[in-house]
């Protein structure tokens, strides 16, 4: 670290100090460490737990001297994150779905306009992915006809599920349909509001304000633990810690 004050600069080493700390001093900052850190498997990896390891005071007063644990990678990520955590979005810019059909979702046709570009108008099932009922207009590509009162098999050829097409019949999806809305630039920060394992995209997340950034009307968005880098205050002091336990 440099610290300049007009034509002065001092320069401070960080790691100077620490040379001659034992290997009991270190078992114990271990120790400490793993029980202080919520990301302690993160931030000290395994090959660096062993007192012995050369260059291990030095690692720790580097891995420790942040101002925040930023925790990234998919699997680091599902594996620390929780409710009410910070968080950024991480990579290439995140997006959310206006609407999001997996195959198997039902709906009901509620208009059939066989001159319309798009000629069934289909109010869908909510989803995890988009947790509202949302009405769209359809070709009948990717759809199926199911089986009720007025006929009894399922009808997926598209020609003749437009003929046999009425208001208020069932349909599902056999294939994704999909369109992005919401662009989030990359280092948006937010918050963690859900998480929910079971969904496709199980992070619930608020992001604040970012340049580029249009909020969703719901004011939250649904990501995957890939899109998001966990931001976590630093509240160890770890020169402390090393005198205290020296």
């Amino acid at each position: 670290m440099v610290v300049e004050r007009k034509h002065l600069a001092l320069v401070v080493d960080n790691t100077a100090p620490l040379a001659a700390t034992s290997e009991n001093t270190l078992e114990k900052i271990l120790r400490c460490l793993k029980v202080k850190d919520r990301f302690f498997d993160y931030n000290v990896p395994s090959n660096m737990r062993d007192p012995e390891v050369k260059g291990l005071p030095e690692f720790l007063v580097k891995a420790y001297s942040k101002m925040e644990f930023e925790i990234t990678g998919e699997e680091a990520v599902k594996k620390y994150i929780r409710p009410y955590d910070f968080v950024k979005s991480y990579g290439d810019p995140m997006l959310k779905y206006e609407f999001y059909i997996k195959p198997g979702m039902k709906g009901v046709i509620k208009q059939v306009d066989l001159n319309g570009e798009y000629p069934l108008t289909i109010l869908w099932e909510k989803s995890l992915e988009v947790p509202e009922e949302q009405e769209l207009r359809h070709t009948a590509h990717g759809l199926a006809l199911l089986p009720g009162f007025f006929q009894k098999q399922k009808i997926t050829d598209p020609i003749e599920l437009l003929s046999q097409a009425v208001q208020d019949m069932l349909v599902e999806t056999n294939s994704k349909h999909f369109k992005y809305s919401f662009y989030v630039p990359a280092n948006t920060k937010g918050i963690v509001t859900k998480i929910d394992n079971s969904a496709n995209f199980p992070v619930r997340v608020v992001f604040g304000n970012s340049v580029g950034y249009i909020p969703s009307s719901s004011g939250s968005l649904v990501c995957n633990y890939g899109m998001l880098c966990i931001t976590h205050e630093n509240e160890i002091n770890i020169r402390k810690l090393i005198r205290d336990l020296s």
